[in-house]
């Protein structure tokens, strides 16, 4: 009973919602018409006028903020996945001497010193941002590795290398030219309600790792694929949810197996399998 009354209150807020974004895609239709767009090039004319000149119109609420606020309540559920990214050492285009990241000679670094690009997919080859700035970071081989982890050239190199220590993340995918940041606000909102697993954020609210953005192979040769991770942990167990609980220092084996009966017995015969001799 209790599932399908709450399966009626969400079909009645998805008709709601549905409600909302008909009324609101007519207002911007009448928009349109209105200022003459009847092309799809010309509609970022009118993006730019929706904050601004129609705002002051008769329907002050109508923006594009609120319009993709309505439209997420109806974004398809999100298909998120539970990986293992290894630890491995790894170089980034953070200079070694200012701080500042510098992806264009970056990539010309790894070139010259025949490091090969990770390949989409492979999860040797990632970026993130930080303080605003645009980080690459990729794996380095295992000789270069090696040879890094040995001997103090770390510090002679142009740009910052370190050991990622990778652990749990959470990943989905999207296409390049959607809104990434909405779509890691909802992966963010997803493990609010997740009984094993939670973000995995310090002390200070930050999280543990920046999320990460992947190159993947991509079905549509004009889209780019990508993959989103964010650092998530096992969810401690909450002893709210489990009111009928009591604690004990010591418990026998004959009170487990009392508590928790065998409910179908077997028996199995086992054939005489020894040598003829």
């Amino acid at each position: 009973m209790q599932s399908f009354v709450k399966r009626m209150e969400e079909i009645d807020v998805e008709i709601s919602t549905l409600s909302q974004l008909k009324a609101y895609i007519h207002d911007f239709l009448n928009a349109m018409i209105a200022h003459g767009i009847t092309q799809i090039s010309a509609l970022p004319l009118l993006y730019e006028m929706a904050e601004t000149e129609l705002v002051s119109s008769p329907k002050p609420d109508l923006s594009m903020e609120t319009l993709n606020n309505i439209t997420d309540k109806m974004a398809r559920p999100l298909d998120t996945d539970i990986v293992t990214l290894p630890s491995m050492e790894v170089v980034t285009s953070v200079r070694s001497d200012n701080g500042k990241s510098e992806t264009e000679s970056f990539w010309d670094w790894l070139s010259a010193n025949q490091i090969p690009f990770g390949k989409p997919g492979s999860r040797t080859m990632f970026e993130y941002q930080r303080d605003e700035e645009l980080v690459m970071m990729q794996k380095l081989p295992d000789h270069i590795s090696a040879l890094v982890q040995l001997s103090d050239s770390a510090e002679d190199l142009p740009f910052e290398c370190k050991e990622f220590p990778g652990g749990l993340f959470a990943t989905s995918s999207a296409y390049a030219d959607e809104d990434l940041g909405s779509l890691q606000y909802r992966m963010l909102q997803s493990f609010d309600d997740n009984p094993n697993f939670e973000v995995d954020y310090l002390h200070n609210g930050s999280l543990r790792h920046e999320a990460l953005i992947e190159a993947v192979l991509s079905p549509e040769n004009h889209r780019e694929r990508i993959h989103i991770y964010i650092p998530v942990r096992q969810r401690k167990p909450n002893f709210v949810d489990y009111p009928d609980f009591e604690m004990t220092m010591w418990i026998s084996y004959e009170e487990i197996e009392k508590a928790n009966p065998i409910l179908r017995e077997y028996k199995v015969i086992f054939a005489d399998l020894r040598p003829p001799f």
